[in-house]
């Protein structure tokens, strides 16, 4: 009889452990969408581009893919392409801790059969801090950029 009493106990208290870290997961990730304002400045960036044919600047290109990736204090990347219109848009929240930021932007053209074979493509865009607008206690708000990228025939 004792072992079925130990048994039971056992049950209730994993059951226990195992509710509560369930609870917490859901906890955590309550609110996934939205910027947590109370852990750590943050800031959001945004790149708008248009990749177009250096000998004619009216021929858009899509289907390029384009990097955009930053060296915060945790560095990332993150990979999208251009539309049928030769543009991109990434967005992105940011832990600055107060400062500027430089983003590198690699446009490389990875389906040789549907564009002419174009060389890849490399620029940097520069934050600076005082270009954050829209403050509101640790999000420090949000800038945001144009660039406009004439890609080269590849040669080779």
């Amino acid at each position: 009889m004792k072992k079925k009493v130990y048994a039971v106990g056992l049950k209730w208290f994993g059951g226990w452990v195992l509710g509560s870290f369930l609870w917490v997961a859901a906890s955590c990730s309550a609110g996934e969408d939205t910027v947590n304002l109370t852990d750590v400045p943050t800031a959001n960036y945004i790149i708008n581009g248009t990749v177009v044919c250096e000998k004619d600047t009216n021929l858009p290109i899509p289907g390029l893919q384009v990097v955009v990736s930053h060296a915060a204090t945790h560095p990332s990347a993150d990979t999208l392409f251009t539309g049928n219109d030769g543009k991109f848009a990434w967005e992105g929240p940011v832990t600055t801790f107060g400062k500027d930021l430089v983003f590198t932007i690699t446009v490389t053209d990875i389906d040789e059969e549907q564009n002419k074979r174009y060389a890849p493509y490399t620029t940097r865009i520069s934050f600076n801090k005082d270009e954050l607008a829209n403050e509101v206690s640790w999000f420090l708000g949000e800038a945001k950029k144009e660039v406009f990228i004439k890609m080269k025939e590849d040669t080779q």
